[in-house]
């Protein structure tokens, strides 16, 4: 075990993971989980290092656009080499459910295995991002200011876990989040991953808020955008009174953002601390307005970063600002390639987006024509009344829309630009 801690902490060693006993998983992040706690009950940097690691390695080879695990439940032909990021799902050797889809087109002869072995690798497993959204709270906890452990856990909520929940009568929940063609049927029949789902819909409010104590004053970090409210005591002392936050929003639909104080104990006339989270896909710096003043902004910050706010706080004060999603463009770089085409997936800020429409059967793909892959801000419109669903300019019958909104129809998350 020591050795593997040690091979974890050499930063970028994929051999750590991927050539670990047996055939690698996901569920690798569980032992990491424990080793981020063993570092809070011993301070050992052994620990800590080899998380550091782990988390580093992931990203680098094993987080698909849009913060999902690639490397899922394996066998000893079936398995996920660093980068290779695969699309498609295959039933082959019995995986998955009899009633998904599937989706062994031609981009499957270019895998770097053989395709009578290897056919297509689910993806997405909602364990793994169960697992990499608890790990991400603990490295918050332990960082409060580094914002980009609040990314990875709001992009695996919006893009995997509410992603996988059914939204058919008769609900259930996905075990991978394939981004091709289809998604796989929702179940309810008591696998890890609904069992997993289910405890992160529950801990969803953990998610919203963090509390950090400081000097005998308990300060509140407002990390995603939900409306909800918080209450807690203002210091560690059981005798003191309480505060309470609440927050107004409508995200990822709405980009608007209120906060106001509801409560302030009567004693409390100390100064304490907001912070703001300014998130790194938000486009330019976040004003930040108090009470009725929209002119001047009381604090202001940059993208991936948190914006302190600390004042005397009265009850009834409110803090307004308007988030800004941007285009992200991604080209596809894994295994599941389609000779002589290269694919692009798009965020609109931290949202996975995927096309659906007419469907090219001799690509097995959607093909868009005659776009600039740099620049999806000029051929991609908001339709009216629909939000965050955009039409393709010169592409009729091809609608963006979050892939959290797909359910039972066609899509492609890496479309062919052309």
């Amino acid at each position: 075990e020591k050795q593997w801690l040690k091979d974890l902490a050499v930063f970028n060693n994929t051999s750590a993971v991927w050539l670990r006993k047996y055939f690698p998983h996901n569920y690798e992040l569980t032992a990491i989980e424990a080793y981020m706690d063993m570092y809070i009950l011993t301070g050992e940097d052994i620990y800590l290092n080899a998380v550091k690691g782990a988390i580093d390695l992931f990203k680098r080879y094993w987080i698909q656009l849009g913060g999902s695990i690639a490397i899922n439940e394996g066998y000893p032909n079936f398995q996920y080499p660093p980068g290779s990021y695969f699309l498609d799902y295959s039933t082959r050797n019995g995986l998955g459910s009899t009633n998904t889809p599937q989706c062994n087109g031609p981009s499957m002869h270019n895998h770097i295995h053989d395709k009578e072995t290897q056919g297509g690798s689910p993806t997405g497993e909602t364990c793994g991002s169960s697992f990499w959204i608890k790990l991400n709270q603990r490295m918050h906890k332990l960082y409060p200011e580094n914002e980009e452990y609040v990314t990875e856990i709001e992009r695996s909520l919006y893009n995997v876990l509410i992603a996988n929940q059914a939204k058919t009568p008769g609900g259930g929940n996905r075990y991978f989040a394939n981004l091709h063609k289809w998604k796989q049927y929702p179940t309810i029949v008591g696998t890890c991953c609904e069992s997993q789902g289910t405890r992160n819909y529950g801990s969803l409010p953990e998610y919203i808020y963090s509390l950090s104590p400081h000097q005998n004053n308990t300060n509140l970090y407002i990390d995603l955008y939900s409306s909800s409210n918080i209450t807690w005591r203002r210091s560690e002392d059981h005798g003191s009174g309480f505060r309470s936050v609440r927050v107004d929003c409508n995200f990822p639909y709405d980009h608007m953002v209120r906060v106001e104080i509801e409560e302030v104990d009567r004693n409390d006339h100390g100064t304490w601390d907001i912070a703001v989270r300014v998130p790194s896909w938000n486009q330019g710096k976040l004003l930040v307005y108090l009470n009725e003043d929209q002119t001047t902004p009381i604090a202001y910050g940059s993208p991936g970063s948190y914006v302190h706010i600390t004042r005397r706080w009265n009850r009834g004060d409110v803090l307004r600002f308007n988030l800004s999603l941007t285009w992200s463009v991604h080209e596809y770089t894994g295994v599941t390639q389609i000779q002589n085409y290269k694919r692009y997936g798009l965020l609109y800020g931290p949202i996975l987006m995927a096309v659906t429409g007419t469907w090219n059967n001799e690509l097995d793909c959607i093909e868009i024509k005659g776009v600039d892959s740099l620049t999806p801000e000029k051929w991609l419109h908001p339709i009216p009344g629909q939000n965050l669903h955009f039409s393709v300019k010169g592409n009729n019958g091809l609608t963006y829309v979050p892939y959290f909104e797909i359910d039972r129809e066609m899509f492609a998350v890496y479309p062919i630009l052309n």
